[in-house]
């Protein structure tokens, strides 16, 4: 009987070294398999937190610098914080030079302390930056009387921080010389050279709380002040004064809000003075122009003195006595001159 002789299989080739091959011919392991292996490590790794295995021959090269490595990274410094969108570095920096600067802005706050009756405020702690933000002063003060409220709900005040304060009257001075011939901004001014017992030229003042755009009508169609913190929200963006006040950043908010409506404001306060000095020249004028008239009656009524006119008068009917004395007269139009001037000057 015929007998047939089946085909062998095609099986896998040995190569080299009895390693499995491939149709190819190709030694080794196929590449899908190699994958998955050192996937694998890689996960066990993870798992273990082992690191790889490194050779003694690779280290010395690392250590000769014939391999270069990757720099360490160096930890990133934090931002500094931005106020608000309009990108407002809010770091608080010193100025180079505090007791000369060359701007002609300041803003400044301060933080008062319940004395007395405790309704009584007094001075515990200021800041004054300039027009770039930096500080310039941001001290403590000792206060005058006896404290019975540190109010550190909204002043962030505590005893602590009076222990070793300087003199009230040291530090008034230091801020008189800051701001002195300069424009000062904050919000409620009034009450912040009150409390430094303080006075400052009312045109050189930009009080974020009496700058007319920056008021609300109340339900009585009055304008009122809006707190300094919602004006920081609604105009800056910026939410502050959450919880403890720092004069810093009240300064500075007020500050914002001031260079965001500088070219309107200074506009509005230039015809302010331009106004006034028109109604100073229209009211000096019309002293001066009441004392002329007044003089020329008081002339007028000297030169009437004996003259032809008199006899005039009697002629038509009114008494005129040549024994009267005879300063009447003069003293009447001199009459009639000062109370037109003091009427007008009152």
């Amino acid at each position: 009987p015929s007998t047939s002789m089946a085909k062998p299989s095609k099986g896998k080739k040995r190569g080299r070294g009895g390693a499995a091959s491939g149709d190819d011919g190709r030694p080794g392991a196929s590449k899908g398999a190699e994958k998955n292996a050192a996937a694998a490590r890689g996960k066990k790794r993870a798992r273990t937190g082992a690191k790889p295995a490194v050779s003694s021959n690779w280290r010395a090269l690392v250590s000769k610098g014939a391999i270069p490595t990757a720099a360490k990274k160096r930890p990133v410094a934090a931002a500094p914080a931005m106020m608000g969108p309009n990108n407002i570095d809010w770091a608080r920096r010193d100025a180079p030079n505090s007791e000369h600067t060359s701007g002609r802005v300041v803003a400044l706050d301060c933080e008062m302390v319940g004395v007395g009756n405790g309704f009584e405020s007094s001075l515990a702690r200021v800041c004054v930056v300039d027009e770039e933000g930096r500080v310039l002063l941001d001290s403590y003060s000792k206060p005058i009387g006896k404290i019975v409220d540190y109010r550190t709900r909204h002043s962030g005040i505590r005893p602590a921080d009076l222990v070793d304060a300087p003199d009230f009257f040291a530090v008034r001075e230091k801020v008189a010389n800051l701001i002195r011939r300069k424009i000062v901004v904050g919000h409620s001014l009034k009450n912040d050279f009150s409390a430094l017992e303080l006075k400052h030229p009312v045109e050189n003042r930009r009080d974020t709380a009496n700058y007319l755009p920056l008021r609300k009508a109340d339900n009585t169609g009055k304008m009122r002040a809006v707190k300094l913190r919602v004006l920081a929200q609604n105009e800056l963006g910026v939410d502050i004064q959450d919880g403890e006040h720092d004069p810093y950043v009240d300064a500075r908010a007020a500050l914002e809000l001031y260079k965001k409506h500088k070219e309107a404001w200074e506009l509005s306060v230039a015809r302010e003075r331009e106004l006034a000095e028109k109604n100073r020249r229209r009211r000096f004028g019309k002293l001066a122009q009441d004392e002329i008239e007044g003089a020329e009656e008081v002339e007028e009524g000297a030169e009437s003195l004996g003259k032809p006119g008199m006899q005039e008068a009697s002629a038509a009917g009114e008494s005129y006595d040549d024994d009267a004395p005879q300063g009447d007269i003069f003293s009447k139009a001199r009459r009639t001159s000062f109370k037109r001037h003091n009427r007008t000057k009152h």
